[in-house]
């Protein structure tokens, strides 16, 4: 490869990836309200509140921002219903979208069977993987019993072979109890999915590691205050 070259795809990647500090957002999130609204605002809440939460590791409090639909900007309800059959491309209401994404370094889909084919996810994600690299999608499975990623992931990232790479499992915030197996599941994939938003060179087992050891330290205090309240009962 002649030196030109290799300078020439140098620059498209870098035009493809930018450094951190040229992005407002950590991530844009691109779902369907139905189902994955609540989900969303669910993981939103953790991501933001990484930097606060005690009981991540201080090495990976890292203050995060995520661009959502609903809090960082609205699609204006006319224009929407006016596209209902339109060019999407030329909607007004998917500029003030691309307007947000291109202020994102990352792209995080929630999807499923019921949403694979969900319009605005299709073209958001389509957006995405012609401006940047497909390494800086995180896949989400929502809901769903299917595993199959023929079933449940869009066609386009399927045809940008999307399904040969790592995916999160978020369907156990609908089917866990707090304290659960599956409702630890469910935490470990979110900590994953921070470790992918905080850094690529994040060591993703570090962080489970050190979660799970403040966890641990956790319901332990938790368990000695109940008892020490407990005795101070019983003696008043």
């Amino acid at each position: 490869m002649s030196a030109l070259l290799a300078n020439n795809e140098t620059a498209s990647e870098d035009a493809r990836r930018p450094p951190r500090a040229a992005f407002a957002y950590d991530a844009f999130f691109t779902y369907a309200s139905d189902p994955d609204r609540h989900l969303v605002r669910e993981v939103e809440s953790f991501v933001e509140g990484l930097h606060r939460n005690p009981l991540i590791p201080e090495a990976f409090r890292c203050e995060l921002e995520a661009c959502v639909d609903g809090s960082d900007f609205k699609r204006p309800r006319t224009a929407r219903l006016r596209q209902a059959h339109g060019n999407v491309d030329d909607d007004p209401v998917f500029q003030i979208i691309v307007e947000h994404m291109s202020r994102s370094r990352h792209l995080v889909v929630f999807v499923g069977p019921v949403s694979r084919n969900h319009r605005w996810i299709g073209q958001e994600l389509g957006w995405w993987l012609e401006h940047r690299e497909a390494d800086t999608v995180s896949l989400v499975l929502s809901h769903g019993e299917t595993e199959d990623s023929s079933l449940w992931m869009p066609d386009i990232a399927l045809k940008a072979g999307l399904e040969r790479r790592l995916w999160l499992d978020f369907r156990g915030s609908r089917r866990a109890s707090k304290g659960s197996r599956t409702n630890r599941i469910y935490e470990e994939e979110q900590l994953r999915l921070a470790a992918e938003l905080i850094d690529e060179d994040v060591v993703v087992s570090d962080l489970i590691k050190g979660w799970k050891a403040l966890h641990a330290c956790s319901r332990k205090a938790e368990r000695v205050k109940n008892v020490v309240l407990g005795l101070v009962g019983a003696v008043l």
